[in-house]
């Protein structure tokens, strides 16, 4: 792994633990408004899947110890990283529009890590007197608007991103 690329990686976990410390806590219980997607996305799509891993395991990683919600679960920490995992897996092997990688990107990190890990690992340490589906149908549309914000950011800002790819050559 060259140093530049060791440098981009740790240039997007600084700005995901930036995103994490501004996780917007609604008042809703086990809901907040997190902007974790975007430099996850952004890291796996440009750097890979490792990178993207990475990115999204240290920002969250990080960001748990400077500004704690709650106890630290090692399974929202994969659940984290695969933010940065399938967006990277996506990009490098599928052939088609960027914005249709980002949507599918989106889906499968709504359906594996939000709604699947994360749920689990939430109802694990906050579920009692529930089961899963019940409480998965309370998170699931309160984490597809959090999914849809993130989404549009990335789209808005996904050309310049590219610009700059190109001139800079992040790999």
């Amino acid at each position: 792994m060259s140093t530049k690329k060791i440098t981009m990686i740790a240039m997007f976990a600084a700005i995901s633990v930036v995103m994490n410390l501004f996780t917007i806590i609604t008042g809703v219980k086990y809901f907040a408004i997190s902007f974790a997607y975007i430099p996850a996305f952004v890291s796996g799509a440009l750097l890979g899947p490792f990178a993207g891993f990475l990115t999204a395991f240290l920002g969250d990683l990080i960001a748990g110890f400077v500004r704690p919600l709650g106890l630290y679960d090692p399974i929202i920490g994969i659940a984290s990283g695969l933010l940065g995992f399938i967006p990277g897996i996506i990009f490098k092997y599928l052939k088609t529009n960027d914005y249709v990688k980002l949507g599918l990107s989106a889906l499968l990190c709504l359906v594996i890590c939000t709604a699947g890990l994360n749920t689990v690992a939430l109802y694990l340490m906050y579920g009692a007197g529930k089961t899963y589906w019940a409480y998965l149908s309370l998170r699931l549309p309160f984490q597809l608007a959090v999914v849809v914000i993130n989404l549009s950011a990335m789209v808005v800002i996904w050309k310049p991103l590219r610009l700059l790819e190109r001139k800079f050559s992040f790999k």
